[in-house]
């Protein structure tokens, strides 16, 4: 039982638990997952990471069975089962595990197709016990994905052949660098929808390199080829940012298992149009009569991550701020706690305090970073502001 969950799955993780890299200090490993990704505006606009071997840590089997290394077949088949998934429908509980990934594929674990596309994985010799990270950035057409874990190439070339029913990859090169290719770049396909060994929902082949610490996948051959070029050092990374290597670090710090990285912070920017800040959905005159009442703007900033974390007291909200000096980070400690206090989503038209608990925010600067864990109900839906464009970070 192995489908094409390792795409999903492929979107689950990112860098190990524990490394700190802020202004000096080791690398984080979640440093290392961007040294995979190509630098662009597109990629630094939407970068997905999540943590599998931290996930394992902080949630036990029976919340979140996500199988490890040392766990045998019956574990997948537990976890792809979806049986251990107890939540009523548009229901929120903070300590249940969010998903671990965001964007292509995700629906591959927490939707109806988990059980399906892993029985995929077999034809490329891996599961989700070989995944400890993963990372996912750019359009969701046009997207650079990469798992870090253990992979087999040899093994992967053997399963592929030895499948009767996969329709067979062309076997190309790049740099010396083989990948699979089925179809033609981005080509959906309703008569291939879930073929093994790596169709997608739409019926998307897309590109496949198997190396011995990652794996790649592309829609396209471009991406692909960028990917490979990133790998040999023939490009510049993500990693190569400094913003970006700010974030890693930060997130890295707050513990997040699942996160979102970006610097494309005009849409919580005053001097832009405010219908952008909430995506075009509440009429002009609103929109400006809810900005006016929403609290203190902050001091502006270079880039935001957000995510989900968890520890001995329980889940939340993992926010990390980039600001161009030090003085700006420390001044936007006091802001946010007073934003959160006083102010009130403009999207959700409710008081930020009623989905945070503000006797227990823990926000702090460190440099040129501002560190936050944010508990209480938001901590259920880290992601959802950002994708409503709602105001928790508007800086003047």
């Amino acid at each position: 039982m192995k489908r094409y969950l390792f795409l999903a799955l492929a979107l689950m993780a990112l860098a190990a638990a524990i490394g700190v890299a802020c202004d000096g200090g080791e690398p984080s490993a979640y440093e290392a997952l961007l040294a995979t990704i190509p630098d662009t505006p597109e990629t630094r606009n939407e970068v997905y990471i999540a943590d599998y071997a931290l996930a394992r840590q902080v949630f036990d089997a029976a919340t979140f069975p996500l199988p490890g290394p040392e766990d045998d077949e019956a574990a997948v088949a537990a976890f792809t089962s979806f049986e251990w998934v107890n939540m009523e429908p548009g229901t929120s509980n903070v300590d249940y595990p969010l998903p671990l990934s965001y964007g292509f594929l995700d629906q591959v674990i927490y939707g109806n197709y988990t059980e399906m596309m892993a029985e995929n994985l077999q034809y490329l010799a891996f599961d989700v016990r070989n995944i400890d990270q993963s990372i996912l950035a750019g359009r969701p057409d046009q997207h650079h994905q990469a798992l870090q874990g253990r992979f087999d190439s040899q093994a992967a070339d053997s399963a592929l052949s030895a499948c009767s029913e996969c329709p067979a990859p062309k076997r190309e090169e790049h740099r010396g660098v083989l990948y699979y290719s089925w179809g033609e770049d981005y080509a959906t396909d309703v008569y291939t929808t879930f073929v093994p060994p790596v169709f997608d929902n739409l019926g998307r082949g897309g590109r496949i390199a198997v190396l011995d610490e990652y794996l790649f996948r592309t829609l396209g051959t471009t991406e692909m080829k960028a990917l490979i070029d990133v790998h040999l050092k023939e490009g510049p990374s993500l990693a190569d940012v400094e913003e970006f290597r700010l974030m890693a670090g930060g997130m890295s710090r707050l513990r997040a298992y699942t996160m979102l990285l970006s610097d494309g912070v005009e849409a919580w920017d005053l001097n832009v149009p405010p219908k952008v800040i909430v995506g075009g959905k509440v009429y002009q005159g609103h929109i400006n009569e809810q900005l006016a009442e929403s609290g203190p703007r902050l001091r502006p900033y270079n880039a935001y991550a957000t995510g989900a974390g968890k520890d001995e007291e329980g889940s939340y909200m993992a926010l990390v701020l980039i600001h161009a000096d030090d003085a700006s980070a420390e001044e936007n400690v006091g802001l946010l706690r007073k934003r959160i206090e006083e102010g009130s989503s403009i999207f959700g038209d409710y008081p930020w305090s009623d989905v945070i608990e503000v006797d227990r925010l823990e926000i702090n600067a460190d440099g040129r970073l501002l560190l936050a864990k944010l508990r209480g109900r938001i901590a259920s839906e880290p992601f959802n502001w950002v994708f409503s464009r709602d105001a928790l970070i508007l800086y003047e």
